[in-house]
Formats: C-alpha cells, sequence, structure tokens
C-alpha cells in the first residue's frame, strides 16, 4: 500500500508514477458449493478489507475490472459480490461501472490479474474506460435490477477533475484465493521552473551487444524526431539515471534535441561524429593529475561558477577562507588575472575535485604538479583545506617552514604519487616542495603501476603520456563542452557514474524514453502448439543391400570431401542404420494398437501404455522419456493440453472424461488405474441392463 512518505520520496526523486496502490487485501474461499465456484462471503470480505485498508469509501469506486469469466456459477456470485459492498449508497445515476479485459485478450490464467492491473492503469492514463467486447446478452443468471451496476459498450469519459478517480481489481484464483486491489490516478506533478540550467548534456547509452547498441541509438534518433519538444536535459536525465548500464557503450555531448538526433543519425550512417564516444566498458584505474600555473588560462571556470552549484559551492567556501589572506576577493583573482594566484588556482582545482567526487568519480591515485601537489594532499586527506589554502597563500614568503610546521598531517587515505623522497606528511616535504616542486615524472611512476587514465583536474596535458589523458578544462573549448567530453570518455571505458547526482543541482522530470531493443532468439525445438518438435528417429526408406552400399559409397568419394579415416567409418555406419531399420519394421508388425483391442481386455497397463503415447505425442518428446509416476504439471500440463487429453481418452475409451481428473489423479499411473476402473464398472452396468 502507498503511504504519503513513499510517494513522497517519489516525486522528490521524479519517478513516474503511473498509478497510486491505495489499498489491497487477500483471503481464501473457505468452503465453496464446489473446486471452481468461488464464495460470495469471503469475496466480500476482501473487497470491504481493501476498502478499509485503502481509506475510501465504497461509493467513491467509479469503476472495478472483474474476473469476468462469463461463466454460470462463478460470475453471478462475483457480480453478487460487487453489488452487496459498491451497491450501498451509490446514487442510481451514477452506477458502478464494471468490465473485463478477457473480452479483449482472452484468459491469460496466472497472467490473467496482472493483466485487469494493467487495463485499470491504462484507463487512468488515458481518462477513458474501454469498452466492454462482445456484450451483447448480460448473464441470465445475475440479478441485474437489484444492482447499481453498468457494463460499457462503448467509449467512456474518465476525465481528471476535482473528485480523485478511483477503481477496483477483483480477482480470485483456482485454488480458492480471493484478492481485490483499489487504485487511484496519479499525482499530477508540479515541474519547478528552471532557474539555473548548463548549456550541454550529455547523453549516455548502453547495451549487452554492439548489435544492440547501435540499434538503441537509432530507437532514440526516432523518438528524437517524432517529439522535437522534448526538453534534452529531461531526455538525458531519464535515460541515464532510469536505465540499467551495460558493458557495449556510447555518449554524446549537445546542446539541443536537434544537435542530439542529427550525431545519432550521423552515428547510424558510420560517420565520425565530434563529441560522440562510444567503447567497451571495463575496470580501469583512474589517477586524478593536479596541474600547474603555466597551464592555467583567463576567465578559466567562469561558465561553470555561474552554471555548477556544486562547484559554486565549493569555490564559495574557498573564498570565505582565503578572506583573512587576500586583499582581493577570490573570484575576482581568478577570473581577471592569467595565470591566476597560487590560491585561486588551489581554490579551483579543490572545487573541480569536489564536482567530480559528487558525480561518483574518484581517484585510485593522485599527484600534482607546482600548486597542484597541494591540491592532490589535500583532497587524500594529508591537511585539512583551511591548512591547505594557509600554505598556498603564504608558499612565497620567507616564514613557509614556520607555517609549515603549524600544520596538522594525517596519513593520506588516497595514495599520492611524487618523485621527492621526504616523508609528505612532514614539514620537511614541503619545504623541499617549495624548492623542487613534482615533475612530469610522477606520472611515469603512476603509468608503471598500471594506471590506464589520467584525469587532469585544470586544464590541457601535463606531460606526453600513451595513455588516456582527460582534462577538466581547455583553453580552446567551453568549461562544459571538455567538462562533459572528458565525462563521456570516461563513461565509455567504464567509469561508475552516479547519474542522480549528476543532475542533482537541476530541476529535472522523468520521460518515457525507448526501451531496451532485445536481441530476440529462438530457442525452441519446432513447430507443435506446445513448442517442442516431434522426435522421430532416422531410417531409410528401404533395406541396403551390398550392390546399394558400393554405389552410395563411391557417389560420397566424388561429391562429398571426406577424410579416409572418415570413408573407412560408412560401412560400420550403414550396417547400423540397417539394423535399426529391420528393428523398426518388426516393431511395426507385431505392435497391436489399442484401438484393435476389445474394450472389455484393456487392463490398467494397456491404458497406461496409451496415455503415455498420447503425452509423449502431444509434447514432442519420445515414449520412453515419460515417467508415469511424475506430476503432470512437471511436463508443462496447462489446460489446453488437458482438454485436448480427456476429450482423446473420451473418443477412444468411451467414458465421459472430464479434465478435472487430472488434477485429482495427477500422474500417468494413478489416472491410468482410475481410468481402468471407471471402464470396469461401465462395462458392469451394461451387462448388468
Amino acid at each position: 500500500m502507498s503511504s504519503s512518505t513513499s510517494v513522497s520520496k517519489m516525486l522528490e526523486d521524479d519517478d513516474n508514477i503511473l498509478a497510486l496502490i491505495r489499498g489491497s487485501a487477500v483471503n481464501h474461499n473457505g468452503r465453496s458449493s464446489s473446486l471452481i465456484a468461488p464464495n460470495g462471503m469471503s469475496q466480500q470480505a476482501t473487497i470491504r478489507q481493501a476498502l478499509e485498508n485503502s481509506g475510501v469509501d465504497s461509493a467513491q469506486i467509479d469503476y472495478v475490472e472483474v474476473q469476468g469469466t462469463g461463466t454460470s456459477v462463478g460470475e453471478p456470485i462475483e457480480v453478487a459480490a460487487l453489488g452487496a459492498v459498491f451497491g450501498k449508497n451509490r446514487p442510481q445515476d451514477k452506477p458502478l461501472v464494471i468490465g473485463s479485459v478477457k473480452t479483449n485478450i482472452g484468459h491469460l490464467e496466472p497472467a490473467s490479474g496482472i493483466a485487469s492491473l494493467i487495463k485499470v492503469v491504462l484507463a487512468l492514463q488515458h481518462g477513458e474506460i474501454p469498452p466492454h467486447l462482445h456484450f451483447q446478452q448480460p448473464n441470465p443468471y445475475i440479478k441485474w435490477d437489484e444492482f447499481s451496476l453498468k457494463v460499457p459498450t462503448e467509449r467512456m469519459p474518465w476525465s481528471i477533475g476535482a473528485k480523485r478517480r478511483l477503481a477496483g481489481v477483483n480477482t480470485f484464483g483456482f485454488s480458492g484465493t480471493n484478492a481485490h486491489l483499489i487504485l487511484e490516478e496519479a499525482p499530477v506533478l508540479e515541474v519547478a521552473p528552471r532557474s539555473t540550467e548548463r548549456p550541454l548534456h550529455l547523453l549516455a547509452l548502453s547495451a549487452k551487444t554492439e548489435e544492440a547498441l547501435i540499434e538503441l541509438a537509432e530507437r532514440y534518433e526516432k523518438h528524437l524526431a517524432a517529439n522535437p519538444d522534448l526538453a534534452l536535459g529531461d531526455i538525458c536525465f531519464s535515460a541515464n539515471s532510469g536505465r540499467s548500464h551495460f558493458q557495449h557503450r556510447l555518449s554524446v555531448v549537445a546542446s539541443s534535441s536537434n544537435e542530439l538526433y542529427e550525431k545519432l543519425a550521423a552515428f547510424g550512417a558510420g560517420q565520425e561524429v565530434a563529441g560522440l564516444f562510444k567503447g567497451k566498458a571495463a575496470s580501469p584505474k583512474i589517477a586524478f593529475v593536479f596541474t600547474a600555473l603555466n597551464s592555467q588560462f583567463l576567465e578559466m571556470g567562469r561558465k561553470l561558477y555561474k552554471t555548477q552549484p556544486t562547484f559554486r559551492a565549493a569555490l564559495d567556501h574557498c573564498d570565505q577562507i582565503l578572506r583573512p589572506y587576500l586583499e582581493q576577493p577570490l573570484l575576482e583573482i581568478l577570473f581577471s588575472q592569467s595565470p591566476p594566484a597560487p590560491p585561486a588556482l588551489f581554490s579551483l582545482e579543490y572545487a573541480l575535485f569536489q564536482l567530480w567526487k559528487s558525480w561518483g568519480i574518484e581517484p585510485s591515485a593522485v599527484m600534482g604538479n607546482d600548486i597542484g601537489e597541494y591540491v592532490a594532499a589535500c583532497v587524500a586527506g594529508v591537511f585539512s583545506l583551511e591548512d591547505g589554502l594557509k600554505l598556498v597563500a603564504n608558499s612565497q614568503v620567507d616564514n613557509f617552514e614556520q607555517i609549515a610546521k603549524e600544520v596538522t598531517y594525517f596519513q593520506p587515505r588516497i595514495p599520492v604519487v611524487s618523485h621527492l623522497t621526504a616523508e609528505i606528511t612532514t614539514p620537511q616535504y614541503w619545504c623541499q616542495q617549495v624548492r623542487q616542486p613534482v615533475n612530469a615524472a610522477s606520472v611515469n611512476i603512476l603509468a608503471q603501476q598500471g594506471y590506464e587514465i589520467f584525469l587532469g583536474i585544470g586544464s590541457d596535458r601535463f606531460s606526453e603520456t600513451e595513455k588516456v589523458w582527460l582534462p577538466s578544462l581547455h583553453p580552446e573549448k567551453e568549461d562544459w563542452q571538455q567538462l562533459l567530453e572528458s565525462l563521456g570518455t570516461l563513461y565509455v571505458r567504464g567509469a561508475k557514474v552516479d547519474w542522480l547526482a549528476f543532475d542533482l543541482d537541476y530541476s529535472r522530470q522523468r520521460l518515457q524514453l525507448p526501451t531496451y531493443p532485445w536481441q530476440r532468439k529462438r530457442h525452441w525445438f519446432g513447430g507443435n502448439r506446445n513448442g517442442h518438435e516431434k522426435v522421430e528417429s532416422f531410417s531409410p526408406n528401404k533395406s541396403l543391400n551390398q550392390a546399394d552400399l558400393k554405389q552410395l559409397l563411391k557417389q560420397l568419394e566424388v561429391t562429398v570431401e571426406l577424410s579416409q579415416a572418415e570413408l573407412n567409418l560408412l560401412p560400420r555406419l550403414f550396417e547400423l542404420l540397417e539394423k535399426q531399420h529391420q528393428q523398426t519394421e518388426t516393431e511395426k508388425e507385431t505392435n497391436i494398437t489399442l484401438q484393435q483391442l476389445n474394450l472389455k481386455s484393456l487392463t490398467a497397463e494397456d491404458i497406461q501404455a496409451w496415455l503415455v503415447n498420447q503425452i509423449a505425442q502431444e509434447l514432442g518428446v519420445k515414449p520412453d522419456e515419460i515417467n508415469v509416476w511424475l506430476p503432470f504439471d512437471s511436463y508443462g500440463l496447462d489446460s489446453v493440453l488437458a482438454i485436448a487429453i480427456a476429450s482423446a481418452a473420451k473418443q477412444f475409451l468411451g467414458l465421459d472424461v472430464s479434465p478435472l481428473l487430472l488434477m485429482h489423479y495427477p500422474t500417468i499411473g494413478s489416472l491410468s488405474l482410475h481410468l481402468a476402473k471407471e471402464l470396469e464398472a461401465s462395462e458392469s452396468e451394461i451387462f448388468e441392463i
């Protein structure tokens, strides 16, 4: 049952709510008039309990999806139970509308309940109750005049209004179980205004095979063509956070739905596309490399500051800490100087790290060059943010050694790679670092340790390496362009992105998007109705004499490429086939079918043999694969097959055989014994007459 807390959480998470289950109840018939007949009082109790659990009155229910099998026993009992519960306090001009999906798709047996639920949810979504097809003559066993009920014969409007739309789903099973659900229309989503938005978005698609990935991209291409007005941010959010992520991956950076459509179309045509990345996910080792002053550029990060709240909050926090140390505000220094002062660069890289971390991208190791090493040590936990900014703000003063001694050091939580020999958790290390900053040699150390991806926390390339280098920012690209290109590359290479957190700072709405393109394969053996191909033994049409054998061998030598060893085996194979053929012919001659026997002489063993052959034929298996003491349902017996066997037994034995006998006598052995007794009793009655 849904609660206000769970609904609020779903709305908070922007989940696509189809309907609400207000309440439900389940019970058992207990004693009833027959095995297949429901118990009216038990059904009433189930419905009343569901209404009580949902907290609604019976008069509030507009529609009930019923079992609706059209039987002379079960249907009147069900309708009477509905009338007893819902007929009270109901105005005559607003009868309870009832219908059944079985008139549309038939009886799905175990799946009939969920089919009913799906129908009601769709009716709520479309604001319309579908007609009950083929309703030409009301069931004469139902007392229609006593109940305020209506069966719709044409589409009925069921639009959203001031009153909540509520419906019931009534089901009962062969075992005597009754169940009832109370459904309510989905709450109307209030779309929050988009106060902040980034200029670019990233779509992430994945599949289990290369073929499925291509087909999935094609589905999105067609969906975008058919729905050009969809917000790109909502498309990407719904796809990225609402789908499982498999090994074969694709990511696309785009500024609009139309640009995304064009890039997917170009990908489908096999063209190279800028801002589109494709790969096979692995488990890459990622190192963060914090860059130096000489790799920075004017207004670096300004656009990001305006459009990314997490990044902005981290920079603002650094600004507050640096106020006592700087003559100008941090942002003025950062966006107006090139290169910026060391405290500004430290703050920028620290904010970039916090942004990547919020997206789920975290390093297995860190290193830095020049000022970047202070940031690397800070994020690894060697010292606090406050102490790190304090060191950087005084890194050029004469009393730096004294300041370094005032800092509290800790063992790093993340490995910090450096070519310096001193211990990183000591003042001596940082005094040495001022004189001899970390250089590109440290990158080579990371490469030797198996790191495959270097994520630059800053701008551009730190060193030339054959490994994958992904800068966070680039002087020739917009902030978001470079950032999302690097994120897209990380994704296709297997990085685990927290897509919910990726869009946490923005107003998003979940959309219905293309589903996964299953790569279907047929696993049935063949073509009869049970999905099994009948197994038949191979035998030649006639006996082969020696002349035939020699002629066939000569033909195979000419027309088929066989080795000498394979040719040597052929005579023996033909000998075995001839022997099998002779055995089959002998069995045909000696086999006496049961139809040729006098019914009086039939024994339980005879009937059992007939049943084995009949069921083997229906299932498409060999008779010797049938175990007469295994339950019928272990062979995949369904109601259709049960009726077929009962019909054949009635025709063959002359007995009135009900399909329900297969439930009372659930094995071939027990059913054979019962039928033999029934046959003997029928013969005795004929003799007495």
